[in-house]
């Protein structure tokens, strides 16, 4: 389902950390390039986006992937199946797959202690697969009626929304602990789902999901207004809207996306977009806010901005022609004017990559938001895991 909002353009970038021989951190980058169909994985230069050293025709197997612990082990899917393969980046070689489910769309991967896990996406419902890497074997499948959507994984813990098939509805939290215990609970007050009629969706809810770094709590926010804090241990619910009354019927959007990530201790950030129809007409933004966890005070920084990439302390929040960055306090930090400016933005380590429709990329310093240079290049990058 969610593969609908994916880029056409198959582009990737991962870092791994390899310790040296004098034990300090070496920060390697690699790349993939090509089309959906034939991808190549090499190792590249961040400032530059050139690929450095030999590269790996790896095919199909470009859509997510998931880096090791150790930084040795790269795990890609398949475009075409269920099917991870496994590559060894101080080779540059593949060293085996392992199929997942018997159908389905790989949706989110991670590297756990435990192993790998990954949501499959089936014409209806979801999985949840736990794979061990070194026996290449699944170890546990978790089966979901509705739709799984938008997984976090922190401390060892999934926790993901689960919205109801082929419509919109309240919605269920998901927890997986890092015991293997699987815990749910219905919050009434989150509404979501893409509602279908004759296999053509005519209304979409997509709320933002936030989750602690330890994974002791979560946040939920919906295009009604409503947030709602989650205690994960007891699955206790609070909620509270966000929006008067008379904000919700004013707009009462039937197309709306929320984002929600924790960008500090105690402080949401909020942003997303809405429309009263499908198609191509444009999207209002609801603009970026932080939100204090505590109190639930909310304070607009841009009302432009409908979405937002966090990573190292930094809010990168996505508007028309260009970018607004701030820190997690929403002291202002820089903004880059880019008119041509169309595409996801994305972050790795220290670099902000901002993707244009001539197809150069403008690459900037992530904390200054100083513009290094303009690229033209096969690989465009993608974001660092969970910047989202």
């Amino acid at each position: 389902m969610t593969s609908i909002l994916r880029a056409v353009l198959v582009a990737a970038i991962v870092t791994g950390v390899v310790a040296t021989e004098g034990g300090s951190g070496d920060a390697r980058f690699y790349g993939l390039s090509g089309s959906q169909a034939d991808a190549t994985l090499s190792q590249v230069d961040p400032a530059t986006l050139r690929p450095v050293g030999r590269p790996l025709r790896v095919g199909v197997f470009n859509a997510d992937r998931a880096i090791s612990p150790d930084g040795s082990t790269l795990a890609l899917v398949s475009q075409e199946r269920p099917v991870v393969r496994f590559v060894d980046l101080g080779r540059m070689r593949a060293t085996g797959q392992a199929t997942l489910a018997a159908e389905g769309e790989v949706q989110w991967l991670r590297w756990t202690p435990r192993g790998l896990v990954a949501l499959v996406d089936l014409s209806r419902g979801s999985k949840l697969v736990w794979l061990d890497p070194s026996t290449r074997t699944v170890t546990r499948t978790l089966r979901y009626r509705g739709e799984l959507v938008d997984p976090r994984l922190a401390n060892g813990r999934v926790v993901a929304v689960e919205w109801p098939s082929g419509q919109v509805g309240p919605i269920r939290l998901n927890v997986i602990d890092a015991d293997g215990r699987a815990r749910s609970t219905r919050v009434e007050r989150i509404a979501g789902g893409w509602q279908r009629r004759g296999g053509e969706v005519v209304r979409m809810a997509e709320p933002g999901l936030a989750v602690s770094p330890d994974g002791e709590r979560s946040w939920l926010a919906d295009g009604d207004g409503e947030l709602c804090a989650v205690e994960l241990g007891s699955l206790a619910i609070a909620c509270r809207p966000l929006r008067t009354p008379a904000e919700v019927a004013k707009i009462g959007s039937p197309w709306s996306r929320r984002q929600l990530k924790l960008v500090a201790p105690g402080t949401l950030a909020l942003s997303g977009w809405e429309k009263p129809t499908r198609g191509p007409r444009a999207a209002k933004a609801i603009g970026l806010w932080l939100v204090d966890a505590a109190t639930w005070e909310r304070r607009l920084l841009d009302r432009e901005i409908d979405s937002f990439r966090a990573a190292a302390g930094v809010v990168v929040g996505v508007r028309r022609n260009g970018v607004t960055a701030y820190g997690s306090d929403g002291a202002r930090r820089y903004g880059i004017e880019e008119s041509l400016q169309l595409g996801v933005i994305r972050t790795t380590g220290p670099y902000l990559y901002v993707p244009r429709s001539d197809g150069r990329t403008v690459v900037a310093d992530l904390a200054s938001g100083r513009v290094l240079r303009r690229v033209a290049t096969r690989v465009q990058p993608f974001q660092d895991v969970d910047t989202w």
